[in-house]
């Protein structure tokens, strides 16, 4: 035998959990990095809901007024007045029931609904598009609502404006108008 029909010596082969643990820390790599796509709605979430979340559950528990800075522990005196009074669980359960009965409606409605437009039939797409076109022209009508709102009519100013300037006390209102 020649040396040109020799094959090349076999080469070790790498150990099967060379390749789990090179995956394992590429997997790894790919989630940190999809932590950084995160963070900014993470920090979104904890400054907009859970912080205010922690300082109302604060506040429940003191006699805080809304403008006072002073404030006293008072424990569950306040849950005690509210869970006392005849309307507030008047509304409690009338709250509680509604959402119940409006769950089960809509559900007992939009599941049918659902099997009847994903089947095939003649005019599927136009009656698909029906029902999703009234959630269109809602936001739209919500912008134009907003803009009229706050938008200054005829060297006025705008209509929310007009209104706040209205609540406020005269003492407060005359000190815009000097400063």
């Amino acid at each position: 035998m020649s040396n040109a029909t020799q094959a090349a010596p076999a080469l070790p082969l790498m150990d099967e959990t060379y390749y789990r643990s090179r995956r394992r820390r590429q997997g790894l790599r790919e989630d940190l990095n999809s932590f950084w796509f995160l963070l900014p709605i993470l920090a979104l979430f904890v400054i907009l809901f859970l912080v205010p979340l922690v300082q109302t559950a604060y506040y429940s528990f003191t006699d805080f007024n809304g403008y006072s800075t002073n404030m006293k522990f008072v424990g569950f005196d306040n849950y005690k007045k509210v869970f006392s009074d005849p309307s507030t669980l008047s509304g409690l359960g009338f709250t509680i029931l509604y959402a119940i009965v409006v769950m089960i409606g809509m559900t007992a409605l939009a599941i049918p609904l659902a099997v009847v437009l994903n089947r095939k039939f003649v005019g599927c797409n136009f009656v698909r598009s029906v029902f999703f076109f009234f959630s269109v022209p809602s936001l739209a009508i919500m912008g134009m609502v907003w803009k009229y709102i706050f938008s200054p009519m005829k060297n006025r100013r705008g209509q929310l404006d007009t209104h706040l300037t209205r609540l406020r006390p005269d003492s407060l209102a005359e000190q815009q108008q000097l400063g």
